[in-house]
């Protein structure tokens, strides 16, 4: 648990560590861990709703945005970036590749000797007669052999509690999104 608050600290998000007996009453999963974090200033974010505001802002700042285009080349020296139907200028290069991401990090010469490994995991939304049962975003301890593949209960926008738990699996593939933005 030190290992994980100490990460958490280092990345200027504030987290207390909890124990069943510390916390008193709670949630239903609270009363069965054997440690968690509690991070009191996260939340759980809509993103598509968060990602569309965020691009109309940037637009107004003349700020392009290239959907489903496959890179093809990279020159660092200058400041280019091609793809089959054109040429980007680029003085500033946000890498948002998703999938492909490391495939474009390895494009500038950088991280060559480290693979992405895909997982997806899982995600299911509790009964709304539930919905009281998680009061707050939970992370318990993981195995950290294994840390991506930790169950945790948190709340979305609405409040309503969703639990994201394995089985986390290889993803199978890169794909491009049909969403053109």
């Amino acid at each position: 648990m030190g290992i994980l608050l100490k990460n958490v600290e280092g990345n200027g998000i504030e987290a207390w560590s909890l124990s069943p007996k510390a916390t008193g009453t709670g949630s239903l999963m609270r009363s069965r861990l054997s440690g968690a974090s509690f991070p009191p200033e996260t939340a759980v974010l809509e993103r598509p709703q968060v990602l569309q505001k965020l691009k109309r802002i940037l637009v107004k700042d003349e700020v392009k945005f290239c959907f489903g285009e496959p890179v093809t080349g990279i020159e660092v020296a200058a400041g280019r970036l091609t793809a089959p139907a054109f040429e980007h200028s680029l003085p500033v290069l946000n890498n948002c590749a998703g999938a492909y991401a490391d495939k474009i990090v390895k494009m500038f010469g950088l991280s060559r000797d480290h693979v992405a490994i895909r997982f997806k995991g899982i995600s299911f939304e509790q009964d709304h007669k539930k919905d009281g049962l998680v009061q707050e975003s939970l992370y318990p301890v993981p195995d950290l052999a294994f840390s991506f593949m930790g169950v945790h209960l948190t709340r979305n926008a609405w409040g309503i509690s969703m639990s994201d738990r394995p089985p986390f699996r290889p993803s199978g593939g890169r794909t491009i999104g049909e969403s053109r933005g």
